[in-house]
């Protein structure tokens, strides 16, 4: 009779806790997916203004989430590459820590940092992410319409990593921007839950606004990935060369290089998918590195 008893009290509890798990789980795959939507969202608007593609699309779209997954994985794959090239770092402060007086002083300068006043804090966040701001988002943001004007020669780093097609200079890319939020994810996590409601949310921001930085480079970036090359399109003449840059489910945007007496001629064309019956696929390019050896091949011959 006893066993009856609780055995009928357990079922409820059993129930519940079950409930609360169901319920939790689907709150987090709720949070992840709109997550990983928000951030493949913007990494897809800042790759199409890079390319200086206008087309319209809903907000809803599956491939913002698998570009946000694609985000997510650049950023799991460069975390051990930030482990590997900081290994080194480590080894030379576990070396000197051998030696007393430098020992001492580094203990005193961890001290320092680690209990680092409120105030001072808040003072070096906010400068190293204006620094930030400056030296890493606003050189990048005049990579826009990439595919009708020329590929900017500075920053040269920035071009380099753009312009790779080994994929070796991207994973430091985006080691190095890992390695820049650091900094103000350590002063914000650090502020005394005493600080000021002010000066936390100020700070809380302007690492929002780092994070938010590596969507927009990995959308940026991957502006500079192959693109299919088709064989022809209606109205257009054999010797054009022809990419296909960006298609939805209502249109496709083509890229026509059409060779003219003064030159070569590129445009966009934007084309209904009901008035496309049959495209013809070449190979796949990089676009941007065939139009940058392009423009730098006219250039030398002036």
């Amino acid at each position: 009779m006893e066993s009856e008893e609780s055995r009928v009290e357990i079922e409820p509890e059993v129930e519940t806790r079950f409930t609360n798990v169901a319920a939790g789980s689907a709150l987090a795959l709720s949070v992840a997916t709109a997550s990983l939507h928000g951030i493949g969202y913007i990494s897809m608007r800042f790759r199409l203004l890079a390319l200086g593609v206008e087309v319209e699309h809903g907000v809803l779209d599956e491939r913002f989430l698998f570009e946000g997954a694609r985000c997510l994985l650049q950023l799991l794959i460069t975390v051990p590459l930030v482990v590997l090239l900081g290994s080194p770092l480590v080894a030379l402060v576990a070396l000197a820590r051998r030696s007393m007086g430098v020992k001492a002083k580094l203990d005193r300068l961890a001290v320092s940092i680690w209990h680092a006043s409120p105030r001072s804090l808040l003072i070096f966040g906010s400068l190293w992410a204006a620094v930030v701001a400056r030296f890493v988002l606003h050189p990048i943001s005049r990579f826009q319409n990439l595919l009708l004007e020329t590929v900017p020669h500075e920053p040269r780093w920035i071009r380099a990593v753009l312009l790779d097609t080994s994929d070796t200079l991207a994973p430091l890319y985006f080691a190095g921007l890992l390695v820049v939020v650091v900094p103000t994810a350590f002063c914000f996590l650090r502020l005394p839950r005493t600080t000021g409601r002010p000066a936390r949310v100020l700070l809380g921001l302007l690492l929002v606004v780092q994070l938010l930085l590596v969507p927009v480079h990995f959308g940026i970036l991957g502006a500079a990935a192959t693109v299919p090359r088709i064989a022809e399109l209606p109205g257009e003449p054999s010797s054009s060369r022809i990419w296909r840059v960006f298609a939805t489910d209502d249109t496709s945007v083509f890229l026509v290089e059409r060779p003219t007496a003064q030159g070569v001629l590129r445009r966009l064309i934007s084309v209904p998918e009901e008035r496309i019956e049959r495209l013809d696929i070449l190979g796949r390019d990089p676009l941007l590195e065939i139009l940058a050896q392009a423009e730098e091949g006219s250039r030398a011959a002036q």
